[in-house]
């Protein structure tokens, strides 16, 4: 079964390609746009709101409501219009292009997802098709974390509509970092494990399982120390924020730690929890 991903690969030309992580960033046969290149606020944000809906239809009611919420134009559906109008002929340059790009239906306006390519595309199937923790997997890996030039959409910080897939792509980011610090475990380029599994605590510090890895990490570097202070900082953390101990894989992992269990052994436990039958990189 070819993928969208394999179909631009063999038809690239006549493809736009957008970014979404980090600002929009919008690259046609024409040249590339930025967020201050689509004809204003709110059609930049027409066409944000199209763009997370995948190729689905969003109504002209959705839309208005997402944009403007109680606040409304007096006439909603003009206003749309005129948005759209200046997209198409910022994005295609030429009436029939454009008008494949963002299709009008009845009461809705949808992008034609086959003609356009984005980050997020790449990013999800990475994802989705990596199997198991090996060294092989590393390569992909990078090539998607490469991919994370910032927060979705990060120049709209406070728009409603963007932030159930800006949770979900920071958890899917917090994924793609553990992934690849077992990878580098695997390797023994624990400097940089520990690189990435610290990342993975920044977007979410009471992530265990990347404590786990850090530990493992800072322990198989020489920094017993070291570990033994990102094992107190997460018990504190959760205690202060929740309420409670951490999890049993995290103080076992940490008392072995302390006996000086063998690095092979502790990167064998963390490899044992993953789950080879998960899905990832879905919603």
């Amino acid at each position: 079964m070819r993928t969208k991903l394999a179909d631009h690969a063999h038809a690239a030309v006549g493809v736009t390609r957008v970014r979404l992580f980090g600002s929009l960033e919008v690259e046609t046969e024409e040249g590339r746009l930025g967020r201050r290149d689509l004809g204003g606020l709110k059609p930049k944000q027409v066409f944000e709101v199209l763009l997370l809906a995948r190729g689905k239809p969003v109504s002209k009611d959705r839309l208005g409501d997402l944009l403007w919420g109680e606040d409304l134009p007096v006439n909603v559906a003009a206003t749309l219009g005129t948005y759209v109008s200046v997209l198409r002929t910022r994005l295609g340059q030429t009436p029939r292009r454009a008008m494949d790009l963002i299709v009008s239906e009845y009461g809705s306006y949808r992008i034609r997802w086959e003609a356009i390519w984005t980050d997020l595309d790449e990013f999800d199937e990475i994802l989705r098709t990596w199997k198991t923790p090996e060294p092989s997997a590393r390569e992909p890996l990078e090539r998607a974390l490469a991919l994370v030039r910032g927060e979705l959409l990060e120049d709209e910080p406070y728009a409603p509509w963007v932030e159930r897939d800006r949770d979900r792509y920071r958890d899917h980011h917090g994924e793609l970092l553990r992934r690849l610090t077992l990878c580098l475990l695997l390797t023994a380029e624990f400097e940089s494990a520990i690189t990435h599994a610290q990342h993975a605590l920044s977007l979410e510090p009471m992530d265990e399982s990347a404590c786990q890895m850090l530990m493992v990490a800072l322990y198989a570097a020489g920094r017993q120390q070291a570990a033994a202070r990102a094992f107190e900082s997460c018990r504190k953390l959760l205690e202060e924020e929740l309420g409670v101990e951490p999890l049993d894989a995290t103080t076992r992992c940490f008392a072995r730690i302390r006996r000086h269990d063998s690095i092979d052994g502790l990167v064998a436990s963390l490899l044992a929890k993953e789950d080879p039958h998960r899905s990832w990189g879905t919603a």
